[in-house]
């Protein structure tokens, strides 16, 4: 009897022990919801003992959210604040940068577990998963609908936003490319993503023809800062955040998400009219203009009669002999001034007629005022022309880049021109278009894209598209640019003085 109540007790005490060790392994392995990291070695006697399925990576979260997965390559992604990291966090921080791929083992049940890869970035995520009932729509000029989930660690209240978006492919030469860009519509709300103000409308720009992934995201940086500086209202432009893109389950390296263009972001009011320029050529009559040389942005419904004040810009700015009281009248002179030495220094070799909005600001009057803002600027900072594999040469930084506008303002009245341009030129050269203000910024951005290890992701992808690429290029430019442009506005203004 003894003998049988030992045994019992026995009994009951493995079986607590059992039931203890299957709670402990539930809660430590936190089914359905963690994955656990081996650091790249076999499964260990538990995970020998389970059977392997096949990854159901859409059944598991990480601190509480969805995680992103790449399912070409069976890979999980997690965002890191690389700003969080301390020094105690040196062999993560290692593992970032060079873009050290896990191990992984997640366990399904009790019986069985699945392997994967994990991978640690430094830089935001986004998956975009096409809706099923829109699969192959990927060429309607209606676009189609996805699902996108954006992590972001740094944003502590939100850093984790997932919505349904309609999304088009965008731009014009990109369309060319493997990796296209895009932009996409919110549908449930607007939200401040990755920082940049709150909006439901953003563009995802590909950067694949943007070579070392700066040239845009240094030029729009240069551009804010000169229209902080100026007395202008509104004449901000683009912002861009890096963001690494998973679309359909297959990793397609660094986007640069931007804000847009729009009545909101410039302050549109009505009779004002966004344009934006679209080829290098210049028309010659009001049909061309509509045809192929210039979209309307802004209105939505806008009619024939808003292309006259833009075919006027064009019919005075492509003549010598344009009346100049009447040029100053219809630029905002500071602003023009300031566009054109910003275009001069990235060198912008595609956006001297192209690539640029315009904004048509109407007084009460009835007159109106333009100004210009930048757009696409891939084929600057020494990139000479994009797919020729030509960067860093003489010509790329000893080579006059002025706008269409102010170059004809300067042959109309080069004494007044070549002042505006020097006394500016000179005032910015204080302390915003300086060689260590340019070079400490570079080197911020090539710091940030390399320790997130996506930059090195980004180009393992997409090879080609920085064939012949070295980062130290744009430190070069900006060093030849400033003496040259030293001399060229010099030279320019005393030879009219």
């Amino acid at each position: 009897m003894r003998c049988g109540m030992k045994n019992n007790k026995l009994i009951l005490f493995i079986v607590s022990i059992l039931a203890l060790v299957i709670v402990f392994l539930w809660d430590y392995f936190d089914i359905g919801h963690q994955v656990l990291i081996q650091e790249d070695n076999v499964p260990n006697l538990f995970f020998s003992k389970l059977k392997e399925v096949d990854p159901r990576p859409e059944e598991y979260t990480y601190n509480d959210n969805p995680v992103a997965y790449a399912k070409e390559d069976n890979t999980f992604y997690v965002s890191i604040d690389l700003d969080s990291l301390t020094d105690e966090d040196r062999e993560l921080k290692e593992a970032i940068a060079s873009g050290k791929v896990f191990t992984v083992f997640v366990q399904v049940d009790l019986t069985s577990y699945f392997k994967s890869n994990l991978i640690y970035t430094g830089m935001p995520l986004m998956t975009m998963d096409t809706l099923e009932e829109d699969a192959g729509k990927f060429a309607d000029e209606d676009g189609w609908k996805s699902q996108i989930c954006i992590w972001n660690p740094t944003d502590k209240d939100r850093p984790y936003i997932e919505d349904e978006a309609s999304v088009k492919y965008r731009g014009a030469t990109s369309l060319n490319y493997p990796k296209k860009g895009m932009r996409f519509h919110l549908e449930d709300g607007k939200y401040a993503l990755l920082g940049m103000d709150e909006d439901d409308d953003w563009n995802m720009n590909a950067l694949y023809d943007d070579a070392g992934l700066i040239h845009n995201q240094l030029s729009y940086n240069l551009w804010n800062q000169i229209a902080d500086n100026n007395k202008i209202e509104y004449d901000n432009g683009i912002y861009q955040e890096y963001i690494e893109v998973i679309i359909d389950g297959q990793y397609m390296g660094v986007y640069g998400l931007q804000d847009r263009y729009d009545k909101k972001k410039l302050h549109l009011k009505s009779g004002d009219i966004l344009y934006k320029t679209i080829s290098g050529s210049t028309p010659t009559t009001p049909q061309e203009v509509m045809d192929w040389s210039t979209d309307i942005k802004w209105p939505d419904d806008w009619e024939v009669a808003d292309y006259l004040p833009i075919c006027d810009w064009f019919t005075v700015f492509s003549t010598r002999e344009s009346d100049y009281d009447y040029a100053c009248s219809i630029l905002d002179l500071d602003q023009a001034v300031d566009f054109a030495l910003f275009s001069n220094m990235v060198c912008g070799r595609d956006n001297r007629l192209k690539n640029i909005y315009h904004i048509c600001r109407m007084n009460d009057d009835g007159t109106y005022n333009f100004q210009s803002l930048p757009w696409d600027e891939n084929v600057t900072w020494g990139q000479a022309i994009a797919d020729t594999g030509v960067f860093f040469t003489e010509e790329n930084y000893a080579y006059e880049e002025l706008p269409w506008d102010m170059r004809t303002f300067c042959n109309i009245n080069p004494v007044d021109a070549s002042e505006l341009l020097y006394m500016r030129w000179l005032d910015l050269r204080e302390d915003i278009i300086t060689k260590d203000s340019l070079e400490n910024q570079t080197a911020e951005i090539y710091a940030y894209l390399h320790e997130s290890g996506a930059y090195e992701r980004n180009y393992n992808k997409w090879p080609e598209s920085a064939a012949g690429w070295d980062d130290d290029y744009i430190y070069a430019f900006i060093e030849n640019r400033l003496l040259y442009l030293d001399e060229y506005y010099s030279t320019f203004y005393k030879e009219n003085h």
